[in-house]
């Protein structure tokens, strides 16, 4: 149905578009969590060692509550490093990706 309004043009109302933030925010958030787990189970070494520090950050935010402009900031310096978005996402279907409802 959310794809048949979206293609037919209808676009969401933006009760609906406030509904769905937040299973973008938990998507977002399992994503990036699923990679920087993978680069630890790849022994993938992150571009910037920096970087180490900052996926730990990542990890403990709760994938149910709306990601703030900290949150959202450590996690676009995450996929800035091409270790996580060159070499890691490249190699994801080596490492499990955990399903998201």
């Amino acid at each position: 149905m959310k794809q048949t309004r979206a293609i037919s043009g209808q676009g969401y109302s933006e009760e609906d578009r406030k509904t769905y933030v937040s299973a973008v925010h938990q998507s977002l958030l399992l994503a990036i969590q699923s990679l920087v787990l993978g680069m630890e189970q790849l022994s993938i070494k992150y571009e910037n060692p920096a970087n180490e520090k900052v996926w730990k950050q990542t990890v403990d935010v709760p994938t149910h509550t709306p990601i703030d402009s900290e949150e959202y900031s450590l996690i676009s310096q995450l996929w800035s490093d091409s270790g996580v978005h060159n070499e890691c996402y490249g190699r994801r279907r080596e490492f499990d990706v955990p399903a998201v409802n």
